[in-house]
């Protein structure tokens, strides 16, 4: 998705703004050109474009200021056009003979850096952007710069089930006190503490999606699964293998829930605490989140892997779905690598290092 800042100003920015719509042209067109998309990180990836009254004033604009989110170099149709050298050749087309990026931890510090005009160019994920719009900047939706992905509609009970059903619809109201944004004092600890719930919280969602797989199982077991023929029992919920194996499934999810439930009171203390959070604090309750989380997937990724050996092959018919529990569940846990997690643990365990602060950790 792409957003425009613009803050117009009386001096003469006629030209500036010209030139601007023209450049990022050039950008809109990426992501419809771009071969891989491996290589991006966000499914919800926005640019943000900043004019401001200093760069406006004149009419000799020559660099443009990029900024982004992430660790190393940029991402998706942004990176792919950098490291092709077609961004800095369509750019210099329309004037611009230097292009400087600069990279940020996160969404928010991103856009400190674009309101206060250090920035012309930014892409960042969508919350950011709907934060800084709701915070009073001028902000425009352009479009989505990724597609085909995997989304989940949440709604109410008796609310909307499909897509489709919004279409039309324009009466959600989000108001002000209700969005979450950047903590104050900005350096403190609980300023980053909002990526530790968005942890949480895909945990849960993880074990939510385990727990339905295992309660479908359970029922297709129970009523349509056939005893092995060699198993001596009558009905599959007397045979021994299927027996070990729920018994097997029970244990990981009452196990992951336990994790869960852990980490959830921990972050609970550390709300409570606001801004006198320390940065110790912090990394503790990360670090738990964090195990929690490996856990999940762990868990997750087994059991709805394994739910086929309790069902049998008729079990595989598209009829039924149970294949949408893994898929959905790999899909998620893809989005930060669990990898990650572990290793910040193992340092933690054996070198009481705390995890670096990024936006998954």
């Amino acid at each position: 998705m792409l957003s425009f800042k613009v803050v117009t100003g009386s001096i003469s920015k006629n030209k500036f703004t010209s030139r601007l719509s023209t450049s990022v042209a050039c950008i809109l067109l990426l992501p419809t050109t771009a071969c891989s998309q491996s290589e991006t990180k966000s499914a919800q990836s926005i640019e943000a474009v900043n004019v401001n009254n200093t760069v406006a004033a004149s009419n000799n604009i020559s660099t443009l200021r990029i900024g982004y989110v992430g660790s190393s170099e940029p991402t998706g149709a942004l990176g792919w056009a950098k490291k092709k050298g077609i961004l800095e050749r369509d750019l210099q087309k329309v004037g611009f003979q230097n292009i400087t990026f600069a990279r940020f931890p996160n969404g928010p510090d991103l856009n400190e850096a674009l309101v206060a005009g250090q920035l012309d160019v930014g892409s960042l994920g969508d919350t950011p952007a709907i934060i800084l719009r709701a915070r009073g900047q001028q902000t425009r939706l352009l479009r989505i710069s990724q597609f085909n992905t995997t989304a989940w509609l949440v709604a109410k009970k008796n609310g909307p089930r499909s897509l489709a059903e919004l279409k039309g619809q324009n009466n959600v109201l989000v108001k002000k006190d209700e969005i979450l944004g950047s903590a104050n004092p900005p350096n403190s600890a609980f300023s980053t503490f909002l990526g530790i719930i968005a942890q949480l919280t895909k945990t849960n969602v993880y074990l939510g999606i385990t727990k339905g797989a295992f309660a479908a199982a359970r029922e297709y077991t129970k009523t349509t699964t056939k005893p092995w023929i060699t198993s001596g029992v009558d009905n599959a919920t007397q045979d021994p293998y299927i027996l070990h194996h729920y018994g097997d499934f029970w244990v990981e999810i009452q196990a992951a829930i336990a994790l869960a439930d852990q980490a959830a009171e921990k972050v609970q203390t550390a709300w409570d605490k606001d801004v006198n959070l320390t940065h110790q604090e912090r990394g503790e309750v990360a670090i738990v989140v964090s195990a929690a989380k490996a856990l999940a997937t762990r868990v997750g990724i087994d059991i709805t892997n394994r739910i086929f050996e309790v069902t049998g092959s008729r079990a595989t018919a598209t009829k039924y779905g149970f294949d949408r529990y893994w898929r959905d569940l790999r899909t998620f846990t893809l989005h930060d690598p669990v990898d990650y997690k572990l290793r910040a643990i193992g340092d933690w365990v054996l070198n009481e290092q705390l995890p670096v602060i990024t936006q998954y950790s």
